[in-house]
């Protein structure tokens, strides 16, 4: 539905803007090869079906809408040697959608150097066809003040392949309707490209190639012959990423003329320029023209050039379960996800401009392993040399062992430090029964089956007292051992101090457990003076909405993820009032069956967080 409104809005947008008067005219393009019909499409250095795949494919390669790249605006404005005041070109595309607009004065030659109004509108459609090959084109017509173009359409088809991440292929057929203009009857373009990068995404070479099946002679209007435009024509180039936030392109071709561009990513947008110069001066072509363009992506740009320094700010609190919760009128459900925060604290880690990670903490329920797991990823973030903070009000056993994967802690001075051990609860309801007349019945397989004695018996039984003391001595003996590694102190001292705990705050800092004592508005300044610098706050809600570019070309493997949580019963996956989330085998071997079946998936990953059941 969003598709169709953006169309038809584009429709009549262009009729609004196409309507005026009618001039004869006769348009020259700088590219050798090149249409009446193609707009500023000459001024494009980087006009290549292999390598474009930004928001500039609305013109430049419709088959790159379907790589996922190109969703974004563009905006282009040409200039050349003797005037900054040329054409403009604005763009968008909506996942795999585009639509472009050119607004164009050309000049009438062998007349006068009045320059008249010519605007060409550009529908463009892109898809996948199967792994790593992309199938798009486009449609444009024109509105202008010239008799023979106005109105006049043309359309094209390409292809993208991607068979590898250091070969991309493009070919892109234009002017498939043989549009014509003044008796010059314009034959389909061939486009082909080839990219290769024989290292790694930082540095690409490429050629491209234009053909047309038998030369062409451009008449004007009195028939006389002002151009005859070859069979074919080629160039090449490189193009290099020395550092992030810096690509430099360069291109040469057949005729000696050459080009240069230099694009700036940075953040959400990208800005740039391109410059090139003729190697001869020709009639009604300037010896040098250029463009200036941005654009801007779904995607986050690291760049050198920022002087900013961030730390990232996580307000942890509340569940952090294993899979995103179902939909409910009452909130609820798990306020993060494991692989959630474990895939941003990675990127942050990987991020140029974040250099601190400060987590604001709360309550949190999680399990032993989810809480292992985040304090590994943080132990992995600084392990790059960056820094973690940790500000806490009221931090229990899981909190505090969260905390100790830090550099530095605070506590609040009215907060206190509950560290006093490790428990296990059970509710038995054998008695209740027994008093309600309610005899239980049960089987089990060996003595260590203990799930049943909870309906049966009124307290633990041997092998199961010593099964949950088992568990219960393992998880005691990794939580005194990273916490004190964590803190620096030895493992008896921390059994020491966990057995004289809980703590109020001086206390805690008196005996190391934390590295001081502040209010929460203290923090910032805390921030600057540990890292020695000044420094802003990132909110983890934005940074999270950040997508790191994707440079590959091909469709990387992909590995499935399969979650698995809650009791295994018959039926669906479901929630269950009482039980909670239910594990039914209907949906997971509908969620295999769909894995194994996709030849992209080469290995899935099965995250369980169960109890058993059925």
């Amino acid at each position: 539905m969003k598709s169709r409104v953006v169309v038809v809005i584009c429709f009549l947008l262009s009729a609004v803007l196409a309507a005026g008067a009618c001039h004869g005219l006769v348009i020259y393009n700088p590219s050798p090869i090149y249409s009446y019909f193609e707009g500023m499409r000459g001024y494009y250095t980087m006009s290549t079906p292999a390598l474009t795949d930004d928001a500039f494919s609305v013109w430049l390669n419709p088959p790159a809408l379907g790589t996922d790249k190109a969703s974004g605006l563009a905006y282009a404005h040409s200039y050349t040697d003797s005037t900054l005041s040329g054409d403009d070109a604005l763009g968008f595309v909506i996942d795999n959608i585009g639509f472009g607009m050119e607004f164009m004065k050309l000049r009438e030659p062998q007349i006068s150097l009045d320059r008249q109004r010519a605007n060409k509108y550009t529908l463009s459609l892109g898809g996948r066809l199967w792994r790593n090959v992309y199938l798009g084109g486009s449609y444009a017509w024109l509105g202008s003040d010239v008799c023979d173009l106005d109105r006049g359409s043309t359309w094209s088809l390409g292809l993208l392949w991607r068979p590898h991440r250091m070969v991309s292929v493009g070919v892109l057929g234009r002017d498939l309707n043989s549009p014509t203009y003044y008796g010059n009857e314009f034959k389909p373009i061939v486009e082909a490209s080839l990219g290769y990068r024989p290292f790694d995404e930082r540095l690409t070479l490429f050629t491209n190639v234009f053909l047309r099946s038998e030369k062409l002679d451009i008449r004007s209007i009195d028939g006389d012959i002002i151009e005859t435009q070859p069979t074919s024509f080629f160039n090449f180039g490189i193009e290099a990423r020395p550092l992030p936030g810096i690509n430099l392109l360069g291109t040469y071709d057949e005729d000696g003329n050459w080009s240069l561009a230099l694009a700036l990513p940075g953040g959400r947008a990208t800005s740039g320029t391109a410059l090139t110069i003729e190697k001869e001066r020709r009639p009604y072509r300037n010896r040098t023209y250029g463009v200036v363009g941005l654009s801007t992506s779904a995607f986050w740009h690291e760049t050198v050039l920022n002087p900013l320094k961030r730390y990232v700010e996580i307000d942890l609190h509340g569940t952090i379960g294993e899979a995103p919760p179902r939909f409910s009128l009452f909130g609820g459900g798990a306020r993060y996800t494991t692989r959630e925060l474990i895939d941003k604290i990675d990127y942050a880690a990987r991020s140029r401009e974040v250099e601190a990670i400060l987590i604001k903490m709360g309550d949190i329920s999680a399990s032993a392993a989810i809480a292992d797991e985040i304090r590994q990823a943080l132990n992995d973030f600084r392990s790059t040399g960056k820094k973690v903070v940790v500000y806490a009000g009221t931090p229990e056993n899981r909190e505090y062992y969260l905390a100790t994967a830090s550099d530095y802690i605070i506590l609040a001075p009215n907060g206190y430090l509950g560290l006093n051990g490790l428990k296990l609860d059970v509710v038995f309801v054998g008695g209740t029964l027994e008093k309600l007349g309610v005899e239980p019945h049960y089987t089990r397989v060996g003595k260590y089956k203990s799930a049943s004695e909870q309906m049966a018996h009124d307290s633990f039984s041997e092998p199961s007292r010593e099964a949950i003391n088992h568990v219960l001595d393992d998880f005691y003996a990794k939580f005194v051992e990273d916490i004190a590694a964590g803190r620096g102190m030895s493992e008896n001292a921390v059994i020491s101090m966990i057995d004289k705990g809980p703590y109020l705050a001086d206390a805690a800092l008196e005996l190391g457990l934390v590295d001081r004592v502040a209010y929460w508005d203290e923090v910032p300044d805390i921030m600057e003076e540990l890292l020695n610098r000044s420094t802003y706050r990132l909110k983890y809600a934005d940074f999270a909405e950040r997508k790191p570019p994707q440079p590959r070309w091909d469709e990387p493997p992909v590995i499935g993820i399969v979650y698995g949580t809650g009791m295994i019963l018959q039926g669906s996956n479901r929630e269950e009032p009482v039980i909670g989330d239910v594990m039914g085998p209907k949906t997971m071997t509908a969620a295999f069956r769909t894995l194994r079946e996709d030849k992209s998936v080469k290995a899935v990953i099965f995250r369980i967080d169960s109890g058993g059941g059925e």
